[in-house]
């Protein structure tokens, strides 16, 4: 079915799909992020104790704080684990040792940090989402720098798995950003990319989402939710300075920011009624 998913004031037209991001989208996955990064710096250092902390920050974490444009929140786990043993490759380790090493600490943190989806549940409004957009005809898929594994025990756990018609994890074809991975996703479901609305929460999921040339980029802000915020507000193109993370600025062009995903909401082609949550 072709409807009209409608953001604030602005309507995206002729939707036939919703592809979203899954860890940081749908799934609160900070906590057990942190956890699993320091566990991997743990077991690491367990192997060679000339590596220090800085580690730690160069996989986004900072004190108590975690960066969700960082390493952990946006990388895949091949990802995270070349940038580790590049670093662990400084201690003078051949880079052969160096990535044996870090497989291994990598596999300990899994161990230590047991189960990822009994401890990533999904945000308060992730089920009614994906079930109004699915009873309104619209396709879904997840598009996820995580594994298909992960991706599917989160889906069932949750009773989620029922509103997905398709999956693109790291381990299942092409990544993040490349525009292939959505291409893949789209010839799934057998639609266009400018049929597609794509919502995730950083600067990759929206360059993917450019690059793949999908009718409209959605980023959503998890981390800046309050009551005295809209569910969304309109950037065209968004710049969103986040100077409490990152000393610097990061840039996530979005056709709109929201707040919740409640934001999104379908407008029926037969009566041009809004479904809202």
């Amino acid at each position: 079915m072709v409807v009209t998913v409608r953001v604030s004031d602005r309507p995206f037209p002729c939707i036939e799909a919703v592809l979203f991001d899954k860890d940081g989208t749908l799934a609160d996955t900070s906590h057990f992020l942190s956890r699993l990064a320091q566990a991997r710096v743990r077991a690491i250092q367990a192997r060679i104790p000339e590596i220090d902390d800085r580690l730690l920050v160069s996989m986004g974490l900072q004190g108590d704080g975690f960066n969700p444009f960082g390493l952990m929140a946006v990388g895949t786990r091949d990802e995270n684990c070349v940038a580790a043993a590049a670093y662990v490759a400084e201690s003078g380790c051949s880079w052969a040792m160096a990535l044996m090493l870090v497989q291994q600490a990598f596999a300990e943190a899994d161990r230590q940090c047991g189960d990822k989806s009994a401890q990533t549940p999904p945000y308060n409004d992730t089920a009614d989402c994906l079930e109004r957009l699915a009873q309104a005809g619209l396709q879904l898929a997840i598009l996820t720098g995580d594994t298909l594994s992960h991706t599917q025990a989160f889906l069932n756990r949750y009773g989620l798995a029922q509103w997905i018609q398709a999956i693109g994890a790291a381990d299942t074809g092409p990544s993040k950003p490349d525009p292939v991975s959505v291409v893949q996703l789209c010839d799934h479901m057998g639609v266009s990319p400018d049929r597609v609305l794509l919502v995730g929460d950083s600067e990759i999921d929206m360059q993917v989402a450019r690059l793949a040339g999908v009718i409209g980029a959605i980023g959503i802000d998890r981390h800046r939710r309050s009551p005295q915020l809209p569910q969304a507000q309109l950037v065209p193109p968004k710049t969103l300075n986040l100077p409490s993370i990152t000393s610097g600025t990061e840039a996530l062009l979005a056709d709109a920011i929201v707040f919740s995903l409640d934001a999104l909401q379908v407008v029926m082609p037969a009566s041009g009624l809004e479904r809202s949550p």
